[in-house]
């Protein structure tokens, strides 16, 4: 009985604690109106999005900056092309790719090209102008640091810039002329160019006193070289252009390297180009080094049909080709040989049923190839 008693009384005791405790909470609720109706926005302060608005600031000044500099961009080739414009028409019958297009054709935001074909001694001629990508702020800044930390010395291809390229291919009457690889190269190219032309395999490197300790000759022959440089007015040409020049290379044969020998296509051809340095200004944009560039081909496309070597030398340069050819067909023919073996022992992992079937399709694709050509 006692024990129930005071069982009831720590009961009754505990009750009264817990209700004067929920009636202080409710007092105090109810004197803060602010948590009585608390508003969405009503303790957000701007402060709590300053990485929003910094996310926001760059992608903004993004938008803007490539808008800005890809117009920059548009300019910088509208005015060079518009001041060859009257050479390229001079020289050719057709500038451009049709008669009711524009001749500069856009082909990105950095790289702008054209079409010249009509006049004697030359099939064709490609021009591309390629310009930094000044519309994009982190590709400009990450080759920015590339330039200054590695330059091309790490580098398999030759570092972004502003340059002018020609591809000039001689006329179809010209295939019979002599064939021969030509190049004035910058020292700064050399490695590279070396690396990813084949062409430039066939050629040693030396100096020569009709050229700036800048740039280097690469070369098949010397009577080859020298036939180019006695050709009159080319080397005041090839001067008023030489500090920008990154090289000037006259070929026949392909400058990627020939998987097989039906890559082995020979094309007689002038392929140049030159460096816009530092483009500060559109009004002080200049392209005199680009007219003595386009001239200089354009004297050496007019010579090569004239070309005649001594015999000897004509000889060393045809063995050259020859050989060239049958080590690009031995390789073809061991790669060939290498996947036949690879096949045959994927097929003896077959069974021997799997091992028929695959057999009887390659019997079906013969007798399908041999029905096409009756």
């Amino acid at each position: 009985m006692i024990n129930k008693k005071l069982l009831f009384l720590v009961f009754a005791l505990a009750k009264g604690v817990l209700a004067d405790e929920e009636d202080e909470y409710e007092e105090d609720y109810n004197m803060n109106p602010e948590l009585e109706n608390p508003g969405m926005f009503k303790h957000v302060d701007w402060r709590d999005f300053r990485l929003e608005f910094v996310i926001l600031a760059c992608f903004f000044l993004y938008v803007f900056s490539f808008i800005t500099q890809k117009k920059k961009n548009q300019k910088i080739a509208s005015r060079w092309y518009g001041s060859l414009q009257s050479s390229f028409r001079q020289q050719f019958a057709q500038y451009g790719p049709g008669p009711n297009s524009s001749p500069i054709i856009y082909d990105s935001p950095t790289e702008f090209s054209s079409y010249l074909t009509g006049r004697l001694n030359v099939k064709n001629v490609y021009t591309t102008l390629q310009l930094f990508p000044r519309q994009d702020l982190l590709a400009y800044s990450l080759n920015q640091i590339v330039e200054i930390l590695l330059g091309n010395v790490m580098s398999s291809v030759l570092p972004v810039a502003d340059r002018f390229q020609f591809d000039l291919t001689l006329a179809d009457q010209n295939l019979k002329a002599e064939r021969f690889v030509f190049a004035i190269v910058h020292k700064d190219c050399m490695r590279i160019l070396r690396e990813i032309r084949y062409d430039l395999s066939f050629t040693r490197i030396s100096s020569s006193p009709y050229l700036p300790e800048t740039h280097v000759l690469m070369s098949e022959n010397n009577e080859c070289s020298q036939a180019i440089f006695e050709i009159p007015e080319f080397m005041s040409s090839i001067n008023e252009c030489i500090e920008n020049l990154e090289y000037f290379i006259v070929t026949d044969q392909p400058s990627v390297p020939p998987a097989t020998e039906k890559d082995y296509v020979t094309k007689p051809r002038i392929e140049a180009s030159i460096r816009i340095k530092k483009i500060t200004s559109l009004s002080g944009l200049s392209n005199a080094t680009g007219s003595a560039l386009f001239n200089s081909l354009l004297l050496v496309a007019d010579s090569c049909p004239k070309f005649q070597w001594r015999p000897e030398v004509s000889k060393k340069l045809t063995s050259a080709r020859k050989l060239a050819f049958e080590q690009v067909v031995h390789a073809s023919a061991a790669k060939a040989a290498k996947k036949k073996v690879k096949s045959s022992g994927d097929i003896s992992k077959l069974s021997e049923s799997d091992q028929k079937k695959r057999m009887e399709r390659e019997r079906q694709r013969k007798m399908r190839r041999r029905a096409k050509k009756m």
